[in-house]
């Protein structure tokens, strides 16, 4: 039963509330024929109910059934299917490829018998083993299995003969087929064993049932392997996932676990019909927990009306024999509720946002929870916005396209068009993305875009024809439609041996077993086989497409263009600039190697005469001092008004104008945003921003005139900025920042210690990450998260402009800037953060990362205002550890000691700077620079 309500009240805490799994919210219902229904989600009866229970049809293991206790685990059958994940990706077998799994066995060099090929039998048997074992393991581990009820296990995917050879290849594929089938329910069991595990906190719900398994004495499985099951559809708790069932309470002893059932998300309805004043359960907690009083029951009578054409689910036993003593009525027809009704269960694979339910709890004109609109729900970083249509979507990928070509220069347009030849001839590249638009339940007129994993690819692509694959060469992405004609008009489809093998299979049966016990083929310890699966699917890493060359500016240039200073100036030494410093940061006139250092440039080679090395602790010494303005700044810096080189700020045809906007940070900075100017022929489709008034000058002083020669120069000297458009002010303009805990690559135990497996599998899915949508936001974030992403991510992707357009950046007048925006949770992947527990049993964690967090980097020494020389030896010096097998992690308090070099003075030689420079933006009398 569910823990009592304890007099204990919970420790404030800042930080907003955990969120918590599902809980117990028991609704009343009352059936005009079978008399009281609880369910323990508070969900209504579903639309659909199983007439037949002993059905073991497969297309009728996702319908809602009657169950028993001894095949409870069939309330966890996932109704989407269970290879869209990287663990279950062996069975992702396509209706084309089917044949090719097999192969004969050859006797005196004669085929007499028929297997399925032995490298993919040894994957599936990998597959079943490690499931088979955490399922054992889960079930015997648990310190009440000895309460739990005795079951009949369903047969398992050897068991349906795919280890063994067949008399013809239809026998042995429809084996595999069976046996690929039999996965599915082997991972509802899995499922089902988990879920009495669950802990009662989203984010480590989990936690219980990985250190057990993880911590055992014989044969322990890596947590990494356990990382990829926790992103599989075995731990996959959405609602409405999964049938659930209907249980008699009077007879089940099950009861004290239902309300780990609910944290899966699986609700139970108990039929309690009319005797529930005059029969006793066998299990009296279930009466306690589960009847409701006597003037609920009463409310339920009164709203029986709209049940009255339901009949609820007969009680049979799984063995097919039904019991002689039931006093439910006899199952009927299916259930159909009028088109009105919301009592109705959601939809197969409903994508609805966290926290929202899948059905109307009680009476639809009493709930209060807000309409939904649907078409507002897109797929995390697929570049669907918000309410686009398949239709609007495309034509906006056709207008990218077409502007990629426009600006593209030889070499990347050489790269893209035999990046489309290889596609068009080959398929589905190694690098290429691939996305699928799936039709909404509810609104079918809406479809959404969906990723599909690499391995899942093959079965994809051969469910569509040429006309509904669309290949988009200026991204590398392919689009499979299944709301696109499969055919032109007037041809006529043809129907493949392999369709009408599949719609053969879909009338066989997965018959049950009589076994008692959970068996599981003979094996070996499972941990090194696990170990082996994490390497297949994480792979060698992949090479990016234009591998990255980082050039820096020579130090001298580096102050000249971003700080307006004159190293090579006659005025290069002015001791009356550098009055009122701090003398334990002032450096004196022979201590050039300190401001080289400080400058971030110590890690490189510099060969000047003594005058320009004099001129660069001029420059340290100045920016240090607070109490100076630009304008009383020596002629060497070209914003003072001595200079006769100053930056060009005038609004001439030739050059972009700034307007001065709001940034939506706390201290409300200064956000500049470039623009061409009125009368200029330029049309840019979006807008460079930057919060950094040096970047502006910067962009003058280097002579960039449209939007995209000032993007690519900033990119190439590693500086971050922002590409926005600007909107009108709209009620639902999206937020800038919220909330949301970040998971990183997961949970791990105190003193992790990752290995090689760990390194591979957090490379797979960084790099996946960077090839969404959101890649081109983390490389403008600069720093260095913009440094991973620029192995992967190339600048034309950036030069594409704002895809998500998530993220509020700032204002100017009625007018909002947005652009892509990233969370948290993305940065945490790209920088490798795992939440390592600091006590055994503790929820407190530390996070521990392969690089630093991207707010940890902005704190240590060498983050710099742009990428520089001791930035990218750091990150040579990192790249060489990882290839020497070296993973380490660190937390954040590490990263920050360990490169913190001179943060303090680095960081006040730069404020300086950008101090000066903001002040001579500001009192320009330019009107361009005014804030609104």
């Amino acid at each position: 039963m569910p823990p009592r309500k304890s007099q204990d009240t919970t420790n404030a805490v800042a930080a907003p509330a955990r969120r918590t799994l599902p809980k117990l919210s028991k609704k009343a219902t009352w059936h005009p024929e079978s008399g009281l229904t609880v369910s323990s989600l508070g969900q209504a009866i579903p639309k659909e109910i199983l007439e037949d229970a002993r059905s073991v049809k497969l297309d009728e293991y996702a319908k809602t059934r009657y169950l028993t206790d001894d095949n409870i685990y069939l309330a966890f059958f996932p109704r989407k299917p269970i290879h869209r994940s990287p663990l279950f990706a062996v069975l992702a077998i396509s209706r084309s490829r089917l044949a090719e799994t097999i192969e004969p066995v050859l006797v005196d060099g004669k085929p007499t018998r028929y297997i399925m090929k032995e490298s993919l039998r040894k994957q599936w048997s990998s597959l079943e083993n490690s499931l088979l074992d955490v399922a054992d393991s889960l079930m015997t581990g648990h310190r009440h299995s000895h309460k739990f009820p005795a079951l009949r296990y369903p047969r398992w995917p050897h068991e349906h003969g795919y280890k063994h050879s067949h008399s013809t290849e239809e026998s042995a594929i429809a084996s595999i087929k069976r046996s690929r089938q039999a996965f599915v329910i082997l991972s509802s069991f899995v499922t089902f064993a988990m879920s009495l595990w669950l802990l009662e906190f989203e984010d480590d719900c989990f936690d219980q049932a990985f250190s057990m398994l993880a911590t055992r004495e014989r044969d322990p499985l890596p947590r990494v392997w356990l990382q990829y099951l926790q992103e599989s559809i075995v731990c996959d708790l959405s609602p409405a996932l999964r049938p659930g069932g209907f249980l008699d309470p009077y007879n089940s002893n099950w009861g004290q676990w239902i309300y780990l059932f609910g944290r899966a998300s699986v609700p139970i309805w108990l039929i309690w019909r009319r005797e529930y004043q005059m029969v006793e359960p066998i299990d009296s907690g279930m009466a306690e927990y589960f009847l409701p009083p006597d003037d609920v029951i009463a409310t339920a009578k009164k709203r029986s009306a709209i049940y009255e054409s339901v009949v609820l689910p007969h009680e049979y036993s799984y063995s097919f024999e039904p019991d002689v003593n039931s006093t439910i009525p006899p199952t009927g027809p299916p259930i159909h509720f009028p088109e009105s009704s919301s009592q109705s269960a959601a939809p197969d694979d409903d994508p609805l946002p966290d926290g929202v339910t899948a059905e109307n709890d009680g009476d639809p004109n009493l709930s209060t929870q807000p309409p939904i609109d649907r078409t507002t729900i897109v797929e995390k970083y697929s570049g669907q916005q918000k309410k686009e249509s398949w239709q609007t979507f495309f034509e906006r990928m056709e207008r990218i396209e077409e502007a990629r070509k426009k600006k593209e220069n030889a070499t990347e347009r050489q790269s893209r068009e035999a990046k489309k030849a290889h596609a068009l001839q080959h398929g589905v590249s190694k690098s290429a993305t691939v996305y699928i638009w799936e039709q909404d339940p509810k609104i079918p007129t809406f479809y959404r875009r969906k990723h599909v994993i690499k391995s899942q690819v093959d079965e994809c692509w051969d469910e569509f024809t040429p006309h509904q694959r669309l290949y988009w060469s200026h991204c590398n992405q392919w689009d499979f439609c299944p709301q696109l004609p499969k055919y032109p008009p007037g041809a006529t489809p043809v129907l493949s041996n392999h369709d009408l093998e599949d719609l053969e299979f879909a009338e066989e049966w997965l018959h049950p077993t009589t076994a008692t016990e959970l068996t599981k083929p003979d094996h070996e310890f499972v941990g090194p086989e696990m170990l082996k699966t994490v390497r297949a699917i994480a792979g060698p890493a992949e090479p990016a497409d234009d591998p990255w060359a980082f050039e820096f500016l020579p130090l001298l240039e580096y102050l000249e263009l971003r700080h307006g200073f004159q190293g090579k100036h006659e005025d290069s030494w002015n001791p009356a600039c550098h009055e009122s410093i701090d003398t334990r940061l002032c450096v004196d006139k022979d201590e050039e190697q300190t401001a080289v250092k400080r400058l971030l440039y110590g890690t490189v080679k510099i060969t000047l005469p003594v005058s320009a090395f004099v001129s660069i602790v001029d420059f340290h010494n100045t920016a240090l001092n607070t109490r100076i303005n630009y304008t009383r700044l020596p002629s060497s810096w070209d914003i003072s008004p001595c200079s006769q080189v100053s930056p060009k700020l005038v609004c001439d045809p030739g050059y972009v104008d700034v307007r001065r906007a709001i940034a939506t940070s706390p201290d409300g900075a200064d956000l500049w945003v470039f623009r061409p100017y009125r009368d200029s022929p330029e049309k840019p489709p979006w807008l460079v921003a930057t919060t950094s008034a040096t970047t502006v000058l910067l962009v003058y002083r280097s002579g960039w005139r449209t939007m995209f020669e000032i993007a690519r120069g900033l990119l190439t000297l590693g500086i971050p900025f922002r590409t926005v458009v600007d909107i009108k002010k709209q009620k639902d303009t999206p937020s800038s920042w919220r909330y949301k805990p970040s998971q990183g690559l997961g949970r791990r135990p105190k003193q992790f210690k990752p290995a090689e497996e760990d390194f591979l599998a957090y490379e797979s899915t960084r790099d996946k990450l960077l090839r969404s949508a959101c890649g081109r936001a983390i490389r403008l974030k600069g720093g260095i998260v913009g440094r991973i992403a620029s192995e992967i991510v190339p600048d034309v992707a950036v030069l594409d402009g704002p895809i998500l357009r998530n993220d509020v950046v700032g204002y100017f007048g009625d007018c909002v800037f947005v652009d892509d925006g990233v969370d948290d949770e993305s940065l945490d992947i790209v920088c490798g953060v795992y939440h390592v527990k600091q006590t055994v049993g503790g929820a407190t964690v530390r996070h521990e990362s392969f690089w630093p967090k991207h707010a940890t980097w902005m704190t240590t020494g060498i983050a710099g205002d742009q990428w520089n020389p001791a930035a990218e030896y750091f990150y040579r010096a990192r790249l060489t550890n990882f290839a020497e097998k070296k993973f380490d992690l660190r937390s954040a308090t590490e990263w920050k000691e360990k490169y913190k070099y001179a943060r303090a003075t680095t960081n006040r030689v730069l404020e300086g700077s950008e101090r000066l420079a903001s002040q001579f933006l500001r009192l320009s009398s330019s009107s361009a620079t005014t804030r609104k």
